[in-house]
């Protein structure tokens, strides 16, 4: 059976990917869905395996290396101020879920390109998550030093974890056909 994978837009306006294999008969039901301004967002079929929205493959894509960072900051400022807000703290929980640890934070800081004694790297030295309530003038650098610290926590657990192989949908994006976002 194959997997496949299909874009739907979600609440906030931004596309979902939905991949997942017909259990029944194997073959799978495939039904077309216009998005809100009537363009053809995707597939449907039955048998859903993982639910990745857009955006979380994107940031999924740049902590592991597969996307630009150049390209992740076009796309974050791109979005409007409420979506980027919601993408940074998706970004933080992402790292929780990656176990980042206070440890992680000097190097996140190195590789993000901020310096030290920007706000969001104070709040991160302090160990405080609360970027998506900055001003808007800061909210690229949050961006730029969460993907960073979630890079090194998530390469940490997959290096660790899933090393022998895993199901986890957003570590296998590598085989899966980039989305256009």
């Amino acid at each position: 059976m194959a997997t496949w994978f299909a874009l739907i837009e979600n609440p906030f306006g931004l596309p979902r990917r939905r991949s997942g294999r017909n259990r029944l008969h194997g073959t799978p039901k495939t039904v077309l869905l216009s998005g809100a301004r009537g363009r053809i967002v995707g597939l449907i079929a039955w048998g859903w395996e993982a639910v990745l929205y857009a955006h979380e493959v994107i940031l999924n894509e740049l902590a592991q290396g597969l996307r630009p960072v150049a390209d992740g900051v076009e796309w974050f400022e791109g979005l409007s101020d409420d979506d980027r807000r919601k993408a940074l703290h998706t970004l933080a929980l992402f790292c929780g879920e990656a176990r980042a640890g206070e440890d992680d934070v000097a190097e996140s800081i190195a590789r993000s390109g901020i310096r030290p004694t920007h706000t969001p790297a104070v709040m991160l030295t302090k160990w405080r998550f609360g970027m998506d309530r900055l001003p808007a003038s800061e909210l690229t650098k949050s961006f730029r030093l969460l993907v960073a610290l979630f890079g090194i926590a998530d390469t940490r657990r997959r290096t660790l974890h899933c090393v022998g192989g895993c199901g986890h949908e957003w570590h296998n994006l590598s085989d899966q056909p980039q989305d256009p976002t």
